[in-house]
């Protein structure tokens, strides 16, 4: 078992960090190949992702500068060297969840990469979750659309795709049904106490 570092690219956006953030937890609850993923920022959090983690009650990522020789990493919103951490060319790059494009990538060996032409790592991130069985948390699906919403400039970017107006469409249908049952409980006891 080894601790896989998870993170964005430098001068981090709101992208990189929940990308890193919600990848990492969803890696670390199915317990994939047998490792644990920790969240890290290759700089310091915008005001938007602090907020919103510190709203969610989850630490913010550890900021990191290097990495040693042979320590395994996942990239999450790049691939390109000069966009990452230092050491990354000794590092042992375990995967990459990505959606620009493909750059002065190598590795020594195979890994998990997922590169699609789409508006948003977190679009990915959320499309991931499924594949691996897991349902987000609704903290999880708020980080995420948070991240997708900054990164497509509201789903108005040229790059957002139809694919990421889907997501984010999915994702804000969970949120409003769960506002409706949420009013629909607390309207049942008063009427239900009015009839009497």
């Amino acid at each position: 078992m080894a601790n896989v570092l998870v993170f964005g690219h430098q001068n981090p956006d709101n992208d990189a960090i929940m990308s890193a953030v919600v990848l990492s937890q969803l890696l670390n609850q199915v317990e994939y190949a047998g490792n644990t993923y920790e969240a890290c920022a290759l700089g310091q959090l915008p005001a938007e992702s602090a907020k919103l983690l510190a709203d969610a009650g989850i630490a913010e990522p550890r900021v990191i500068e290097s990495v040693e020789a042979g320590q395994l990493v996942v990239l999450t919103d790049h691939n390109e060297s000069a966009q990452s951490v230092a050491g990354l060319k000794d590092a042992t790059v375990f995967g990459v969840v990505d959606h620009h494009r493909i750059g002065d990538f190598e590795t020594a060996g195979p890994l998990h990469y997922i590169c699609l032409p789409w508006g948003s790592s977190c679009t990915i991130v959320t499309k991931l979750a499924g594949v691996l069985g897991v349902e987000l948390s609704d903290v999880q699906a708020k980080l995420l659309l948070s991240a997708m919403m900054t990164d497509t400039l509201m789903l108005k970017s040229p790059t957002t795709t139809d694919v990421d107006r889907a997501v984010a469409i999915d994702e804000i249908k969970k949120f409003v049904a769960e506002q409706e049952l949420q009013a629909d409980k607390r309207y049942i006891p008063k009427v239900i106490t009015h009839r009497g």
